[in-house]
């Protein structure tokens, strides 16, 4: 069998089953909007529905694609591919929610495509951003707004309270893309921002600190130490009106303004702002600096177990989540491979190889 059959096999494998006439007859399977949809009242949703969170803008691990060719590796069961949402994590975790569906314990409530509510977290962010009341983390919206972030999240020590955590799913590292073309020009201020990063990720606070310490932008050392330590700097008097970094919505928006020249470095997790950039056409050709990463950052998914009374059953469902995703990880052939063979479509590199050995062992046929 050939690489390019690889991943229709294995994603049809793995999710392909027969779905009850039930089950195929829901009537909120079809492709929602591009936009974002207003969340379903608090008083629709069940105590023991089971909330996914999931995300709009963050290619290739979790997004909102209308191209049913992104999403045409999930059977009829996987209910985040049926709502139009793809990616790295996002199928990881539609194989964990069909095999919930499939293997039902016996003693346990019958879990169907109906007990999955798919939350955007994208949404609910820019939803809080208008109404003035930003949270601090994305993790936030555990155990309020959802069970379950499947999303690029980032293992640290600050993340390790109160929450479940997976087995790393990833291994992806800090990055700092330019375009050849883009010349800064003035070697002391630039005219321009010159890092363009996507808030409510580590990039301003972990990543900018990552590049000082490999001693890059030798030229600009000083205004970003300036900015990592909120502090003024030789380009001005005020931090509201210096150009040296600037924060965007989302990976989209960030992408095309780094193509459009708006900022002259594009920083955050190697794979996502390569992955955005490439897809702006005509700016693929010119990035450089793809290569390198400042950081070894492991993603997981992230779960959160309420302990309140009368939510036992959500609270067992989010238990039996992880449970499977922990068994389908480390076993080989891993869960992991075929994710990344659907998503991906090119050999992962050596230092994820390693990771990918150290997590599942060796890769059986």
């Amino acid at each position: 069998m050939n690489r390019a059959t690889i991943p229709t096999f294995f994603a049809f494998l793995l999710l392909a089953t027969p779905v009850s006439a039930q089950e195929q007859s829901e009537p909120d399977i079809l492709p929602e909007s591009a936009t974002c949809q207003q969340p379903d009242p608090e008083d629709r949703i069940d105590i023991t529905s089971l909330r996914i969170g999931v995300r709009r803008h963050a290619r290739p691990f979790s997004y909102f694609s209308e191209n049913l060719r992104e999403v045409w590796s999930a059977a009829p069961q996987a209910p985040l591919a049926l709502r139009n949402y793809t990616g790295y994590m996002s199928k990881i975790c539609d194989a964990v929610l069909a095999d919930m569906q499939i293997t039902r314990p016996a003693d346990s409530n019958s879990f169907g495509y109906s007990d999955v509510k798919v939350v955007d977290v994208d949404c609910l962010i820019q939803q809080d951003e208008r109404n003035g009341t930003p949270k601090p983390s994305r993790l936030e919206y555990l155990g309020d707004k959802i069970d379950i972030l499947c999303d690029p999240a980032t293992i640290t020590n600050a993340r390790r309270h109160g929450f479940i955590l997976s087995p790393p799913l990833f291994l992806s590292g800090m990055g700092l893309i330019n375009r050849g073309t883009a010349t800064i020009g003035n070697a002391t201020c630039p005219a321009k921002p010159l890092i363009g990063y996507v808030r409510s990720t580590t990039a301003a606070l972990s990543g900018i600190p990552k590049v000082l310490e490999a001693n890059e932008l030798k030229s600009y050392a000083e205004l970003l130490r300036a900015y990592v330590r909120d502090q003024t700097n030789a380009c001005s008097t005020a931090l509201s009106t210096s150009y040296v970094v600037q924060s965007y919505e989302t990976h989209e928006k960030a992408a095309k303004a780094f193509c459009n020249g708006e900022f002259y470095y594009y920083i955050g997790d190697r794979e996502i702002i390569t992955y955005n950039a490439r897809n702006i056409p005509g700016c693929g050709a010119e990035i450089e600096g793809a290569g390198q990463t400042y950081s070894n950052d492991r993603y997981a998914i992230y779960g959160k177990i309420s302990h309140r009374k009368g939510a036992e059953i959500r609270d067992l469902r989010i238990a039996r989540f992880f449970e499977i995703l922990s068994q389908k990880v480390v076993v080989s052939p891993s869960l992991l491979d075929t994710a990344y063979e659907n998503t991906f479509f090119e050999e992962p590199s050596r230092k994820l190889e390693a990771f990918y050995w150290n997590i599942r062992g060796p890769r059986q046929p």
